[in-house]
């Protein structure tokens, strides 16, 4: 089992896929009075060859695997056939569960909702999402309990699970000659602030979007000689150069916080004892198997003639998949990540 630090995060935002959307037409936007249709919208939206995605770098380009609207419906008809398959086993999660659902994620983040609604998700469009997760948990766990008693004794035995992770607030300034090395070690020395001095000099191609932070707060998931000089370099102060493959690198430690246990209250064993439900229950079970019969003895009619054909080759793909790995059958979900550990 991962470190269950997923405790403390586990209301995180909901990915945007397919939550974010309006219906009707209209106009999405207009330059200079120029209007970029709905319509137009979509069908690029559908097309589009590429999709930036962020790493330790920041946001590059990368191919998409098919057509992201084809990627789409794929999806769709895989939630479609989730939820009917909760139904016809007597799980369906009910309103009232999705509503109690979105109090915990709420106790666990307050801004959980708020969040959201800034980046222009409904309410509804989220509830959706909650419920898509409770169903596949709840197939998972049928005839399974957790007692509090038994998450507080796993508590006890794996401590090394339930700790907030070692952090580090800091700036950097990343170099790619001796030259540029040079001026930055002059002006830092003449008195000028380290965070000037980086927006001056630092050849990180992110430098503006992200005011020369470092991207990551985790100690543990840095590289190892960065974890280094971090530990052994003082609050407030700058650190030595570090050389890197293609540059050097300085960084100033603003905020250290070790690490610490995490405090458990209601809502966090709540989640610990589903979360070791779900485990014993994917040890058991595979989901995606019976997804994949849901769908055999499923009507599926796909309308729409570009993506009609797409369907059924992928879908004579899936069953030949599945003999190999049969949870390919399961669907991804917008909040999928939020409440699994395993």
């Amino acid at each position: 089992m991962n470190r269950i630090t997923l405790l403390a995060c586990v209301a995180a935002s909901v990915a945007l896929v397919g939550c974010g959307s309006k219906g009707g037409g209209g106009d999405v936007a207009t330059v200079n009075g120029e209007p970029i249709s709905k319509d137009e919208f979509v069908f690029n939206l559908d097309m589009k060859p590429t999709v930036r995605v962020m790493t330790q770098a920041g946001p590059v380009e990368a191919p998409v695997a098919g057509r992201l609207g084809f990627q789409v419906i794929q999806d769709l008809i895989l939630r479609k056939a989730t939820l009917q398959l909760a139904k016809d086993e007597g799980v369906y999660p009910s309103d009232k569960e999705v509503d109690e659902e979105l109090k915990l994620r709420t106790k666990l983040n307050p801004n959980f909702v708020t969040n959201l609604t800034k980046q222009g998700l409904t309410l509804s469009r989220i509830k959706e999402s909650l419920r898509l997760d409770l169903a596949r948990e709840k197939l998972v766990t049928k005839g399974i309990t957790v007692t509090r008693a038994e998450a507080e004794k796993y508590v006890k035995e794996h401590p090394q699970e339930f700790m907030e992770p070692e952090t580090a607030d800091m700036q950097w300034i990343f170099v790619k000659d001796e030259a540029a090395k040079q001026k930055v070690d002059k002006e830092l020395a003449g008195g000028q602030g380290f965070s000037f001095v980086a927006m001056q000099y630092s050849q990180d191609p992110n430098v503006r979007r992200t005011n020369g932070r470092f991207p990551e707060r985790v100690v543990a998931n840095m590289a190892k000689p960065i974890q280094d000089i971090v530990r052994k370099t003082p609050q407030n102060k700058p650190s030595e150069w570090l050389r890197a493959s293609d540059g050097w690198a300085k960084f100033y430690i603003e905020k250290k916080t070790p690490a610490k246990p995490i405090q458990m209250d209601d809502a966090k064993y709540i989640v610990l004892q589903r979360t070791l439900a779900r485990q014993r229950g994917e040890a058991a079970t595979d989901l995606g198997k019976r997804i994949l019969e849901k769908l055999k003895t499923s009507k599926i009619e796909v309308s729409d003639p570009s993506l009609k054909d797409l369907w059924k080759q992928a879908y004579d793909n899936l069953l030949k998949q599945a003999k190999d790995n049969p949870s390919a059958a399961t669907p991804s979900s917008p909040t999928a990540g939020e409440t699994k550990t395993n």
